[in-house]
Parts: structure tokens; sequence; C-alpha cells
């Protein structure tokens, strides 16, 4: 809820007063995000990226919020992610979704299995690559992936609710009826 980030905002505003820092920009970012305010997000990251000029973190969620106004700009924030750290998960989830909804799979492909290689068990990728095994009728990959979802340690409802902490800076949003189908797939 909004009262919620400015309450938030006030608190990280006052630490900024007092000790300016790159995580209270970032902080700041976040929450102008949530908000809706990419503009002042874009200005609070660049602030945070200013203070820590190497933080490949930083530089993946500016790309993120970046894409949302402008894809190809965003593009070129998250290839600077990637220069900084190879195994940057949020910016290849980046570069995956964009591949995605270019209609280049095998590109997206390669960037979720990027993501995996980095982060075993990250569901946000294991929960598209299954999408995309239902889209292009490739079993194998829906029980591969379904099957790790499975036993996996983490509450695979948190990645499915869009209005979740995980979701802040992700393009990809499950789509609810694929992986019900993926989950009748793999039943047969």
């Amino acid at each position: 809820p909004l009262n919620a980030v400015r309450v938030r905002e006030r608190g990280f505003n006052q630490a900024l007063e007092i000790f300016p820092h790159a995580d209270c920009y970032f902080n700041l970012a976040v929450l102008a995000n949530l908000r809706g305010d990419k503009e002042e997000s874009i200005e609070l990251m660049k602030k945070a990226l200013s203070q820590q000029p190497y933080n490949s973190e930083f530089q993946a969620i500016l790309a993120y919020i970046v894409y949302e106004v402008n894809a190809h700009a965003g593009i070129r924030e998250a290839e600077k992610a990637l220069l900084a750290s190879p195994h940057n998960t949020v910016a290849h989830l980046l570069f995956a979704e964009h591949f995605r909804r270019m209609g280049e799979p095998a590109l997206a492909r390669q960037h979720f299995e990027a993501v995996l290689e980095a982060e075993d068990n990250n569901p946000m990728a294991r929960l598209a690559l299954m999408e995309m095994g239902v889209d292009h009728d490739l079993p194998g990959l829906v029980r591969v992936h379904m099957g790790a979802l499975m036993t996996a340690e983490h509450d695979l409802d948190d990645y499915l609710d869009p209005s979740l902490p995980q979701r802040y800076f992700s393009l990809y949003r499950p789509n609810l009826e694929k992986i019900e189908q993926a989950r009748k797939a793999c039943l047969k």
C-alpha cells in the first residue's frame, strides 16, 4: 500500500540527511518504482551507482526500471551489468524476457539457463522455461523444470503473486493457465 511506501521513504530520506549512502538511494529508488514514479526511481538509482559504480546489482535494477520506459536503453544498461558481472541473474532475466517478447525463444532460453547456472533454484527462470516448454511442445523441458520446482525449498506461490517483493523488478509474469497445463502434462 502507498501509505506504507511513504512511511518507508520518510525513513530513508531521514537516513540520507545523516549519512548519504548508496543503499539509501537504492531503497528510495525501489520505493519510487513501487509508486510508479519511474523518472525519480531512475535518478535515485543513478545516485546509488555514482557512489558504487561497480555494483552490478544496482546496474541491473537500473536496467529493469529503464527498460519499462525505453526497452532499447534498458538493454544497454543490462549489458553494463553483465560486463561488470557475467553471472548477474537480474540482468540475465531481463535479457531472457526481452528475447522472449521479441520472438527469439532460443536466445531467451540461453539467458534463462544462465540464470540457473548462477542460481540453480531460481523459480522465475524455471517457471518461464516450463512455459516455453508448453509453448513449443517440449514435454521434457516442462518435466525437468516442474520437477525442480516441486523439490525446491521455496514457496512457489510467492512467485505467482505479482504483488510480492520478489517480483518488483521482474518483467516475467507467470501464465497460470500454462503452468496448470504443465502440471497436468507431468502427471500423465
